[in-house]
């Protein structure tokens, strides 16, 4: 889980957002992508679901939260 002085752990303690079941062949970014609009906030969804490993990419069937778009900017601007 991504904690102290980074910011991004506060998406997670939004818990505003969607709940999404990964689906064979997602990754962070097509997710981001999907989802945000734009595939380099992969991060963002990451960050929401406690993920301290981003390299490791979701498993299929896992349900994992997506991040409100409002959210993640909010993050970015501070």
């Amino acid at each position: 889980m991504i904690k102290g002085d980074n910011m991004l752990h506060r998406l997670e303690l939004y818990g505003r957002g969607q709940k999404y079941s990964v689906e064979s062949g997602d990754t962070w970014c097509s997710l981001a992508n999907r989802f945000l609009g734009n595939p380099h906030l992969w991060w963002a969804i990451a960050s929401a679901n406690g993920i301290d490993d981003p390299t490791q990419e979701p498993r299929s069937g896992t349900v994992i939260l997506i991040p409100d778009y409002n959210d993640v900017l909010q993050v970015i601007e501070q």
